[in-house]
């Protein structure tokens, strides 16, 4: 049997990032006042058991859904980047919803997979995103060293 190396990506190389986006707390609306045409609004907190609530305690008028036009794609990989880091979650082509900016998007970009010649599913990525040991114990990492980088940066 031949040995066959592992090959190491990025995450960056075969992915498009963006965030998401604050709508402002003037344009809540609580789940008990919102109207029929309101949007959920998905903050950290509303990734629960690798889902977006559908029911979550916040909302927004869809003025703002149109005008942001986040432009979510089933299989779009939510995590989050604020509060409890490294949740995830994956949008399915029921969910009509406005992301918040605690949270990142991302989608696999064919033409940088082809670039890599490499094979990988969504459903792969989310499964290695969400798992602890390659997912979020990373981003934990990665954060502790972003913050520990700016620490460093203000003693200069």
């Amino acid at each position: 049997m031949k040995n066959k190396k592992i090959k190491f990506i990025k995450l960056n190389k075969i992915v498009d990032l963006r965030n998401g986006d604050e709508v402002g707390s003037e344009n809540y609306i609580d789940f008990f006042d919102k109207t029929e045409t309101d949007i959920p609004f998905i903050r950290t907190e509303d990734l629960v058991n690798f889902e977006v609530n559908q029911i979550p305690d916040k909302f927004a008028p869809e003025s703002i859904y149109k005008k942001l036009n986040q432009n979510l794609k089933p299989s779009d990989i939510l995590f989050t980047k604020d509060g409890k880091i490294g949740i995830t979650a994956m949008v399915t082509e029921n969910d009509k919803i406005i992301i918040s900016s605690g949270i990142e998007i991302i989608r696999l970009n064919e033409e940088k997979i082809k670039k890599e010649k490499i094979y990988i599913t969504p459903e792969y990525l989310f499964a290695l995103l969400g798992n602890k040991w390659t997912g979020y114990f990373q981003a934990i990492r990665n954060t502790a060293t972003l913050l520990l980088f700016h620490i460093l940066e203000k003693i200069d």
